[in-house]
């Protein structure tokens, strides 16, 4: 016993180790007891071990205010756990209010000792502007400290990094160095990464085939994004070499896995590609020249979803006159989609002189033939005056019929004007 009564070192010592046996007996209260009772005493190991107990509910229910006051005592003692666990319980907002400029100091401190998630996590703080400014160069020296430690992860956004030109110079080859070796041990996501990198030629000469292998490889380990790609992939014709019938039945299948997958918009451009079969698709514009030509052919021969694919491809060469005579045509044929893009082109002056009461008549036509996003535009065209005078009933009247048929716009439109959907 040491001075006025106060437990000496050893006692102290002997206190810590049976509640730590305790503990690894599962004889939780007794261990909370012997615990606690060291760590007033200053035992700076007891504090971390008790602060453990209130976090992980090992006598009730977790108590996590209660944890980040004994890993805080502990980490102001020096101890890197407790330093590591505040900052990450300010970083979520475990046991008190989320606050990256709390969290911050602790991650730093623990990650200058080596923690590798607290070097993540410090990372991740430099670089969201959430109470603590930005300093990109600062993140991206903790994540390159972390990546030493192999961590497929924390590699993985190293990469990303050097890609995107966060924090350091923008190094398109060695980011795609780092995601191949990721990818060969088999990481879905950097398999992707890599066939987009191949796919586009960007930090890598471009090649197509090697493209769709690693985006098989990651597919076949069940990753969405790989299956979807694929499926655009073959969509677009960029497998040049393969006819149209092959390709689409491929995309089919891609986007029906993705979809499988709950991947957004796979299900939607699997009908799309359905619908291609017949000729009566309305999948837009970016293919290759093969699928141009073919597709083409069928607007000669006046198919409307044919005008309407390649009048987006003329306008996405900025090609807008000929666009027009496209959608045009289209729109003649009893195409909706054709007749909302004569619309848009009107209102626009793309390729046509700007006339607010054509666009209008298009927007019309397009929704009489049951087109949801051009009964939204009639509504727009009465709620601003644009090619008539205002009519805030009619504009509603129209948003509705939008809404009804599951345009989102017509929806906030209502809300906005304080109107009942």
């Amino acid at each position: 016993m040491g001075l006025f009564g106060k437990p000496s070192a050893e006692k102290i010592e002997q206190i810590y180790q049976k509640g730590h046996n305790a503990r690894e007996a599962k004889d939780y209260y007794l261990a909370g007891f012997n615990l606690r009772k060291a760590a007033n005493q200053g035992h700076v190991e007891a504090m971390v071990e008790y602060a453990w107990m209130q976090y992980n509910g090992e006598m009730g229910e977790p108590r996590y205010m209660t944890a980040l006051e004994w890993f805080e005592k502990a980490a102001e003692q020096g101890h890197l756990e407790g330093a590591y666990m505040c900052g990450l319980m300010h970083f979520v907002g475990e046991g008190t209010e989320q606050s990256d400029a709390k969290a911050l100091p602790w991650l730093e401190k623990a990650a200058e000792r080596g923690a590798r998630v607290a070097m993540v996590a410090a990372s991740s703080v430099l670089s969201r502007d959430n109470g603590v400014p930005v300093d990109l160069e600062r993140a991206f020296r903790w994540m390159k400290r972390a990546a030493e430690g192999g961590h497929p992860d924390d590699v993985l956004e190293l990469a990303d990094m050097y890609a995107q030109g966060r924090g350091t110079a923008v190094d398109k080859a060695k980011a795609f160095e780092m995601y191949q070796q990721l990818a060969e041990q088999g990481m879905p996501k950097a398999q992707v990464r890599t066939a987009a990198a191949l796919r586009s030629g960007v930090g890598v000469e471009k090649d197509i085939q090697k493209a769709i292998s690693w985006y098989e490889r990651a597919a076949k380990q069940g990753e969405p994004e790989a299956m979807y790609e694929l499926g655009c992939l073959y969509l677009a014709g960029e497998c040049t070499d393969i006819p149209i019938g092959p390709c689409l039945t491929k995309a089919k299948n891609w986007f029906h896995a993705a979809a499988e997958q709950g991947y957004k918009d796979a299900g939607e451009q699997e009908k799309k590609v359905k619908g291609l079969y017949s000729g009566l698709g309305s999948y837009a514009y970016l293919v290759s020249s093969k699928h141009t030509a073919w597709m083409e052919k069928m607007a000669e021969n006046g198919n409307g979803h044919a005008c309407l694919n390649v009048g987006r491809f003329r306008a996405h060469e900025h090609n807008y006159e000929e666009a027009f005579e496209l959608f045009r045509r289209g729109a003649d044929a009893g195409n909706r989609d054709c007749a909302l893009e004569c619309g848009l082109a009107c209102r626009n002056g793309a390729g046509v002189e700007k006339d607010d009461r054509q666009a209008f008549q298009w927007f019309k036509k397009a929704a009489m033939l049951g087109s949801e996003d051009a009964m939204y535009q009639c509504g727009v065209c009465y709620l601003d005056g644009l090619g008539m005078e205002k009519d805030q009933g009619k504009a509603v009247q129209w948003f509705r019929r939008a809404a009804k048929g599951g345009s989102s716009k017509a929806v906030s439109a209502l809300k906005h004007l304080g109107e009942k959907v």
